[in-house]
C-alpha cells in the first residue's frame, strides 16, 4: 500500500492548483483531470487509476470532475480538498462512506434540483408537489424520499410535455426531465441495480446541476454560477462523509 506523505499531498496541490480538466487531459500541472493528478503526484503512469484510491471515491471524483463546472479553475478550487481526502482510500471498507454520501446527495443535492424545478414550472401544482418533494428529502435523507421526488419530477416533466407538445425543449422540461434523472439516480441505480452508491450519487449530482442552470437562464441569472452551485455542494457531501471516518 502506497505511504501517503507530505510530499505526495504537496505535489497533488502543485497538479491541481492551476486548473482541471474535463476528461483524462495531458501529464501535466493544469491540464489533468482529478485522478490523473493524483496518478502524476504518485509518480505513477498517465491514467486515471491512481493505485492508493479505493474505486468508489474513484468514480464518484470523476464523475464530479466531468460535470459542467464554470471554468478550469473552479473545478480545481473544489475538487482539491476531494483528491487529498481520498488519497489512501484503497483497501478500506467504503460502505459507510457511500452510504453517508448517498444519504447526503438526497438531503443536500436533490433539493436544489427540485426547488429550480419548481420555481420555473408554470403550473402550480406541480410547483407544489416540487417543494413537498424537496422539503421530504431535506427531512428525511431517505431512499424512498429519493422515490417520491421522483415520482414528482417525472410528472412534472410529463404534464409540461403533454402541455406543450410544440415546444418540449424548454426550460420547465429542461429542469423537470434534470429533476427527474437525479432523483432516480439515487432511488433506482443504487437499489435496484445495485450500482455503487457513490457512482449513483454523482450521476444525480451532475443531473441537479443540469435543473440549476436551466431555472437559473429562465431567469436570465447566471447559469454557471448554479451548476457550480450544485457541484460544489456534492462535493462538500462528500468532504462531510470523509471528515466521518476522520479524513481530510
Amino acid at each position: 500500500m502506497t505511504q501517503i506523505t507530505t510530499e505526495i499531498r504537496d505535489r497533488l496541490t502543485t497538479a491541481i492548483t492551476p486548473g482541471l480538466v474535463s476528461g483524462l487531459g495531458q501529464p501535466e500541472p493544469g491540464q489533468m483531470c482529478v485522478e490523473a493528478a493524483i496518478c502524476w503526484a504518485l509518480g505513477e503512469s498517465h491514467g486515471d487509476r491512481p493505485t492508493c484510491v479505493a474505486a468508489p471515491d474513484r468514480h464518484y471524483a470523476i464523475a464530479i470532475n466531468d460535470a459542467a463546472w464554470s471554468s478550469p479553475a473552479i473545478r480545481a478550487k473544489h475538487m482539491l480538498p476531494l483528491a487529498l481526502a481520498q488519497l489512501g482510500t484503497a483497501g478500506t471498507d467504503r460502505t459507510a462512506w457511500e452510504a453517508r454520501v448517498i444519504e447526503g446527495t438526497i438531503r443536500r443535492v436533490l433539493p436544489l434540483s427540485l426547488r429550480a424545478a419548481a420555481w420555473v414550472h408554470p403550473d402550480a401544482a406541480h410547483r407544489a408537489m416540487l417543494l413537498a418533494a424537496a422539503d421530504r428529502c431535506d427531512a428525511d435523507g431517505t431512499r424512498e424520499a429519493a422515490r417520491s421526488a421522483y415520482n414528482a419530477a417525472n410528472a412534472a416533466r410529463s404534464a409540461y410535455n403533454a402541455a406543450n407538445a410544440a415546444n418540449a425543449v424548454s426550460y420547465a422540461y429542461n429542469a423537470s426531465n434534470a429533476a427527474s434523472n437525479a432523483a432516480y439516480a439515487a432511488y433506482a441505480y443504487a437499489a435496484a441495480y445495485n450500482a455503487s452508491y457513490a457512482y449513483a450519487a454523482a450521476y444525480a449530482a451532475d443531473a441537479a446541476e443540469a435543473a440549476a442552470a436551466a431555472e437559473a437562464a429562465a431567469y436570465a441569472a447566471d447559469a454557471a454560477d448554479a451548476a457550480d452551485l450544485v457541484l460544489s455542494t456534492a462535493v462538500s457531501v462528500a468532504l462531510d462523509a470523509y471528515a466521518a471516518e476522520g479524513r481530510s
